[in-house]
């Protein structure tokens, strides 16, 4: 080591240097430290509002006598109509409006997965001239492996084709 005074001014500017980037380094942290607890907080905020949402929420569905029309609606909060303002707001309400004569049975669930729509199906008798299929946006958030969401939902499609004389199938947001 070299004890000379240039050689001590030497060391003294790396430490110094080093203690820079250590209070740079330490700063930065702190920094995505409160960034990640204020994106916690906002999402606790986003969940309980979604939480909200899905116990208010209740499925259009009416039974029509004589209907000229039978409309089946199976899924997850979207068949539902979580987010909607009222029932008669979500895709089967506004269905039901615009086809007064129409029968609607909806058993769309909230956080209903494609192999919950399979079980939604299970129950399902006799022919619908519309079966409507809202899902797969829980099978995304949930990491539903490919093949599974891909027999799933072809199970589910098959079945709605027997009970169905028309098939439409939408996946995700309200």
């Amino acid at each position: 080591p070299c004890y000379h005074t240039s050689c001590m001014r030497r060391l003294l500017k790396r430490v110094r240097g080093l203690n820079r980037s250590r209070a740079t380094i330490l700063a930065v942290l702190i920094s995505i430290s409160v960034y990640l607890l204020a994106q916690s907080v906002r999402m606790e905020y986003y969940i309980r509002i979604g939480e909200d949402l899905a116990v208010k929420a209740v499925p259009f569905s009416r039974t029509v006598p004589d209907a000229t029309f039978r409309i089946l609606v199976v899924g997850d909060s979207t068949a539902v109509g979580t987010g909607a303002t009222t029932s008669t707001a979500s895709v089967a309400g506004l269905l039901g409006q615009r086809y007064p004569q129409a029968e609607v049975l909806n058993l769309g669930v909230n956080g209903s997965k494609m192999r919950d729509i399979v079980r939604q199906m299970d129950q399902v008798t006799g022919v619908y001239d519309l079966v409507i299929i809202q899902g797969g946006g829980n099978d995304t958030v949930r990491f539903t492996q490919p093949g599974e969401l891909m027999r799933d939902t072809l199970h589910v499609l098959a079945l709605a084709s027997i009970h169905g004389k028309h098939v439409m199938f939408g996946s995700t947001s309200n």
